[in-house]
């Protein structure tokens, strides 16, 4: 079978491409003419994402495998809808009409726990309130309806994958997570706030099986893929700290002036259609990645 995957050279895409390849073919879609890891399984096809340059790619393919996107920086104060049509909306057309005109087999779509409505009961459900609190949210729910439109009226099975906060190594933008690794990695101090409220983090590794699973079994549907627990910013402060070994070196602050809203996902779906569970749980994902880094001294 193969793969044609957009966001192929970015955090999920590489750990999916690195996984995927000992039983799949793949065509990585890039819209530079980076080749760095292409082999007798992987290639990469540069493209600009316009449909004409998409139609002869996707008669090669079987299933689309859609992570590229334009993400949301927290350098964006006020960040508007036009800043994401290109990327998350007119993109994710054209690789629909590409791929549903090539009779494409199946599309797997990446989208956002920011898709729900905060206003909602927690853990979110897939048939909970989408209210996006977010113009990157907002993009990624009107994603999911392209998806949702265009593989219905093409007879085409789709799969959408609603992430909590995903990390691992690669990871660059984690608000939270990643800022803690890095410098506990540096021995530096945590600053961490003592509000009782929980965030869901899944481990890459454990994303990348549920999209090899649902292309395996075929399975169709809205999945929301987390941790399985939802973990406090002191207990994730904590336990960063243990892991890469910067003990009792974390600032703790109270009556911090933030937004005190619980944001975690229910996965019992995907748990009962596709027999998919997270394989790590918080601190084994950590030292998971600690080994990584020790045996990839320049990964940074």
């Amino acid at each position: 079978m193969r793969l044609i995957v957009t966001g192929a050279t970015g955090f999920i895409g590489r750990h999916l491409v690195e996984s995927a390849q000992q039983n799949f073919e793949i065509i990585c879609l890039t819209r530079s003419n980076e080749k760095n890891g292409e082999n007798q399984s992987v290639s990469f096809v540069q493209t600009d994402y316009e449909l004409n340059s998409l139609e002869n790619i996707f008669r090669e393919g079987d299933v689309l495998v859609h992570l590229a996107g334009q993400r949301l920086t927290r350098s964006e104060e006020k960040p508007k809808l036009s800043g994401f049509i290109d990327s998350n909306i007119k993109m994710t057309e054209n690789l629909l009409l590409a791929a549903c005109e090539a009779k494409i087999r199946q599309v797997v779509l990446t989208s956002t726990i920011g898709i729900y409505s905060e206003m909602d009961r927690t853990p979110y459900l897939e048939d909970a309130v989408t209210h996006p609190n977010t113009i990157y949210g907002l993009s990624k729910l009107m994603g999911e309806q392209l998806v949702t439109y265009y593989c219905q009226k093409n007879n085409v099975k789709s799969t959408i994958f609603r992430l909590s906060q995903c990390f691992g190594v690669g990871e660059k933008d984690s608000p939270v997570l990643m800022r803690f690794v890095k410098l506990a990695r540096n021995k530096e101090k945590l600053t961490a706030q003592d509000n009782e409220f929980y965030l869901d983090e899944v481990y890459v590794k454990d994303v990348v099986e549920a999209i090899i699973l649902s292309i395996t079994k075929e399975v169709a549907g809205t999945f929301n893929v987390g941790g399985g627990k939802a973990y406090s910013i002191l207990e994730m402060a904590e336990t960063v700290n243990e892991v890469f070994d910067n003990t009792d070196n974390i600032e703790i602050i109270s009556n911090i002036k933030i937004r005190n809203v619980d944001n975690f996902l229910s996965t019992q779906k995907i748990e009962n259609q596709l027999n998919w569970t997270p394989k790590f749980n918080l601190k084994e994902a950590l030292v998971d990645m600690r080994n990584t880094y020790n045996a990839n001294k320049e990964l940074k």
